[in-house]
């Protein structure tokens, strides 16, 4: 029976698999590094499909073609076109929705994996999957991030009740004395 603690042992009985033993050093370590991957790869998918949900509800205005010879318009009525054909919004939704739920399992499947290699109770490798973790997460939250902030135009946040009005009200403060 296995113990229910954290060992600091370089070897794994029956990893995963009834009979899958480590007894050298080196294949120690491809379980450890196979675990960091895998730990990086499920934040690389939490990123991915952020990303993905990001794009698939973007305004139709931004990813619009249309038949129309686009180029005779000026900017602002450029940026205004709505797609001509309903059924190119739905089939890119659907596209979207696919690839996602396809990501979904796949980062399903593989948390699991890991959540089983860590209930090996081998601190190493719980400490390797925590730092995998955290670095993925450094990593592909960063790119997320810039991917998905890049798609989203600049807007004006207000800040107080006289710019919700459009009334902006100007404050002089003067020294006393």
């Amino acid at each position: 029976m296995m113990g229910m603690y954290f060992e600091f042992k370089d070897s794994l009985h029956n990893f995963l698999i009834y009979g899958w033993n480590t007894s050298t050093l080196s294949s120690f370590l491809v379980i450890i590094a196979v675990c960091f991957a895998l730990a990086l790869l499920i934040e690389a998918g939490r990123a991915l499909h952020s990303i993905l949900s990001h794009r698939a509800n973007l305004s139709p205005l931004v990813y619009a073609k249309t038949s129309r010879n686009v180029a005779e318009t000026t900017p602002l009525l450029r940026s205004l076109i709505i797609p001509t054909n309903v059924d190119q919004i739905v089939k890119r939704k659907i596209k979207y929705h696919i690839g996602m739920s396809l990501l979904h399992v796949a980062k399903v499947v593989v948390a699991y994996v890991v959540m089983l290699a860590v209930m090996s109770y081998n601190a190493w490798v719980f400490v390797t999957v925590v730092i995998g973790s955290a670095l993925g997460y450094l990593i592909f939250g960063a790119i997320q991030h810039k991917i998905t902030t890049a798609d989203t135009p600049d807007t004006h946040v207000i800040n107080n009740q006289d710019d919700m009005l459009g009334t902006h009200s100007q404050t002089s403060y003067e020294p006393i004395g």
